[in-house]
């Protein structure tokens, strides 16, 4: 299954990493760029691996959430033969601003 990003969880991804080379140096970004990347290869062979987002059970669609480090996690849906990347989200941030900003 072929996995693709959203244009808000590429920026919000990179947007994450810039954050961490600005404070912790260029080689620890690129450490967590390459997990984010693992974790969604993971998703080419088993789509169903995250957990479903149960701050998003009535948004319509089965959206799940794949961790990347303890701090963060990519939320994604499965979509007949992809896995969609929607957003890339701090684990700390409130979970009704996730709802919101996939509806609007």
């Amino acid at each position: 299954m072929k996995v693709t990003w959203s244009k808000k969880a590429l920026r919000k991804l990179h947007q994450t990493a810039d954050y961490i080379a600005e404070e912790f140096g260029a080689e620890c970004a690129g450490r967590f760029i390459d997990k984010a990347i693992d974790a969604a290869k993971q998703l080419e062979q088993f789509p169903k691996l995250g957990q479903e987002e149960p701050s998003l059970f009535d948004a319509g669609h089965e959206y799940r959430r794949q961790v990347v480090t303890k701090q963060s996690r990519f939320i994604y849906r499965i979509q007949k033969d992809k896995v969609r990347v929607v957003d890339f989200w701090a684990s700390k941030r409130n979970p009704a601003l996730l709802v919101a900003g996939l509806l609007d």
